[in-house]
């Protein structure tokens, strides 16, 4: 439970492409539609807010994502106590390890609150701080730094990912063979919404044409918190590189993604770039 709102992310994006899809049945495949430039006001905001930098949550339904960020640490923390009891060097120190995974989260997040400057960010900012304090702590009892990699990632939601890579197969089947929509111009608008997704606190810059689109990730937010922290090899643990199970293995669909360079690597952004196939 406690990738909840990664995983009601993925969910509505695949329900937000589902829907466009729907609603250009029988247009131009290639003509992607674009995004109104609508306005919305919360408490983190400081000056106007986009389209583009208000969180998909806060537009939908106001408060919502602040409730359901408090249930996501809340299940994090549970999640945490879980995770101890799988492992003999955790097993019979939950409540204590949690209380310290809770109060290093609340340290990490005062010491990046300057990094929120709208809705989106300030969701990629507390999970930044949640992977970043589980790993601290866990490190204190668990050496093998892949180990703690492997766990991070389960945490964030990564157990899941072959039943939303199902549910994208699915999806993707249906709208090609019953709707007749453009399967490479649905998976490149699901790229084009992960670029939405990540708001204002990230330099992205994404194109795409009728048989390539592309993504590249100058500047990440969670790439910053963790390098200034020391542990940069976080990175392969949040963001984008669980988004990529969007767009790898979609060959059958005849759509080629290829991972050309990687914050986590060492490179000096993420570059992906989906290809239509022949």
């Amino acid at each position: 439970m406690a990738g909840c709102l990664m995983k009601l992310r993925a969910l509505a994006r695949l329900n937000r492409v589902s829907g466009r899809a729907l609603s250009t049945a029988g247009k131009n495949p290639q003509q992607a539609p674009q995004e109104d430039d609508t306005t919305h006001d919360d408490k983190f905001v400081r000056g106007p807010v986009s389209f583009a930098s208000s969180h998909w949550l806060d537009r939908w339904s106001p408060g919502a994502r602040e409730w359901l960020e408090g249930q996501n640490r809340r299940w994090w923390i549970e999640g945490v106590k879980g995770r101890c009891k799988k492992h003999i060097e955790l097993r019979g120190s939950e409540k204590e390890i949690s209380k310290f995974v809770e109060d290093a989260y609340k340290h990490y997040l005062e010491i990046h609150e300057s990094k929120i400057t709208d809705g989106r960010s300030q969701t990629h900012v507390q999970t930044a701080c949640l992977v970043l304090a589980t790993f601290k702590v866990f490190k204190s009892y668990i050496r093998d730094d892949e180990e703690l990699l492997k766990i991070v990632r389960e945490h964030m939601g990564g157990m899941t990912a072959p039943l939303i890579r199902a549910m994208l197969h699915s999806s993707l089947f249906i709208r090609k063979v019953i709707f007749r929509i453009d399967v490479f111009s649905a998976v490149a608008r699901m790229m084009k919404s992960l670029e939405i997704d990540m708001g204002s606190s990230f330099k992205c810059d994404f194109r795409s044409s009728k048989d390539e689109a592309s993504l590249e990730v100058h500047s990440c937010l969670y790439h910053d918190v963790f390098l200034e922290e020391g542990v940069p090899q976080l990175t392969s643990c949040c963001c984008c590189s669980l988004d990529a199970l969007w767009f790898d293995h979609l060959e059958f669909h005849k759509v080629g993604y290829i991972r050309e360079d990687w914050l986590a690597d060492g490179d000096s952004k993420c570059a992906m770039c989906l290809k239509r196939l022949k």
